[in-house]
């Protein structure tokens, strides 16, 4: 979102952000932020993770978003190359989502203990549901709220009491009580190897093409199978006459190397949405509602 001018808002609309908003959101990060990590660089790169997030999370069109994210511990969020680390950005998309105007209401849900965004969220106006713990996926969510959601984001949850596989089934069955029959369980988790979700998945070609289109619609930044377009590197890495580099392009370089190459390019390996569409479009064939089929459901089925 500061690397690009277009961002989409949902399936059919996009926003676009003014340089003056861009400021003002990296100024009230810095402040709001309580880490030794909020140089303007080390914002424009937590944005940047933030920023695609958010932006295939309102291509789902969702209306109630829930999102679960994890303690931030570490002594960085940013390595020497300015990507973040874990997914220290993916934590600010709810941020994001209110600045651009994102479909659908998004909700995180937070313990007592607090988060190093706490303070950022709440100065965005971001809704925070009071929850007993952090969840993790081998056990029943804790949160305070009579709400059901049509996606439930997971960032991270690292932090279960085991590692390897969970399958779908059993984490949504933790979630019921937030969560209806064709809720979407979204993972956005950029630590694979310590978990991982077994269950269908959907196809997200579409909304990476969407999105690749947003970012290019003033200029040619990124080609979403391969990161950087080739216009994109000659002018980042192009020699100078001397046949040397130009020293004040490397941090530029590092941020669209990570908005194209380490996001755009590799979606698929960190952000996944777990869903059953054959039985929602049963549903819009027969014309039946989630609400319905769920009171049919209480009312006959016997566990």
């Amino acid at each position: 979102m500061l690397l690009y001018r277009t961002h989409p808002t949902s399936k059919n609309t996009s926003s676009i952000i003014n340089l003056r908003n861009k400021e003002e959101l990296i100024r009230n990060l810095r402040e709001g932020i309580n880490h030794r990590d909020t140089e303007v660089d080390d914002i424009t790169a937590l944005v940047t993770d933030a920023s695609v997030v958010d932006a295939m999370i309102s291509l789902g069109n969702y209306e109630n978003i829930l999102v679960l994210p994890s303690p931030i511990t570490q002594e960085r969020l940013r390595n020497k190359t300015y990507n973040p680390i874990g997914n220290a950005g993916d934590m600010l998309f709810p941020i994001i989502h209110k600045l651009t105007g994102g479909k659908g209401n998004v909700y995180v849900g937070l313990p007592e203990s607090g988060h190093l965004y706490k303070k950022v969220w709440e100065d965005y106006d971001v809704d925070i549901l009071p929850m007993k713990n952090w969840f993790t996926l081998d056990r029943k969510i804790g949160v305070e709220t009579d709400m059901v959601f049509d996606a439930v984001v997971l960032i991270g949850c690292n932090h279960s009491s085991k590692t390897g596989s969970f399958k779908v089934e059993d984490i949504k069955d933790n979630l019921k009580s937030v969560s209806h029959w064709g809720t979407d369980l979204i993972d956005i988790n950029r630590e694979g190897s310590k978990r991982d979700i077994i269950g269908k998945k959907e196809d997200l070609s579409s909304k990476i093409d969407i999105l690749s289109n947003n970012i290019n619609s003033t200029k040619n930044l990124c080609d979403p199978d391969y990161g950087l377009s080739i216009e994109q590197f000659r002018e980042l890495f192009g020699r100078t006459e001397d046949n040397s580099f130009e020293p004040y392009k490397l941090k530029t370089s590092y941020h669209y190397s990570n908005l194209c190459h380490r996001n755009v390019a590799k979606i698929k390996e960190f952000y996944k949405v777990y869903n059953d569409r054959k039985l929602e479009d049963l549903l819009k064939l027969t014309g039946v509602s989630w609400q319905v089929m769920e009171e049919m459901a209480a009312k006959y089925y016997k566990p």
